[in-house]
C-alpha cells in the first residue's frame, strides 16, 4: 500500500485489535499445531525477505500513515511493524511449544 500510493498522498495502513481481517485468522488457528504455525511464520519471513531485497533506497524513505501511530517511514514499518511483530509471534509460539 505504501509503495503503491503517490508520494504526495501517503497511504493509510494498519488494523485495530478488533479488525475482522486480524481476528478471524487468529480464531481459525486455534486448532493448528505449533509446528504448522512455525512453518507459516517461516513462509511469511521468506516472502518478506524477497520483498525487502527488491526495495530501492528511495522506497525505504516512503511514508505511510498508520491508523493509530501516524506517519511512519517504510524503514520504520519494516523494523517496528514487521520484524518486531514477527519476534512477538515467535515468542508466543515458543511459549506454546513449551506448554505442549
Amino acid at each position: 500500500r505504501v509503495l503503491a500510493a503517490p508520494p504526495s498522498a501517503p497511504a493509510t495502513f494498519g488494523r485495530t485489535l478488533t479488525d475482522p481481517s486480524r481476528v478471524t485468522p487468529i480464531a481459525g488457528a486455534a486448532g493448528v499445531t505449533v509446528a504448522e504455525l512455525f512453518a507459516r511464520c517461516a513462509a511469511g519471513i521468506a516472502e518478506t525477505r524477497v520483498f525487502i531485497g527488491e526495495l530501492s533506497g528511495a522506497d525505504w524513505d516512503r511514508i505511510g500513515v498508520h491508523i493509530i501511530r501516524g506517519e511512519i517511514s517504510l524503514a520504520g514499518i519494516a523494523d517496528g511493524m514487521i520484524a518486531r511483530h514477527l519476534e512477538e509471534h515467535a515468542d508466543q509460539l515458543d511459549r506454546l511449544a513449551a506448554g505442549a
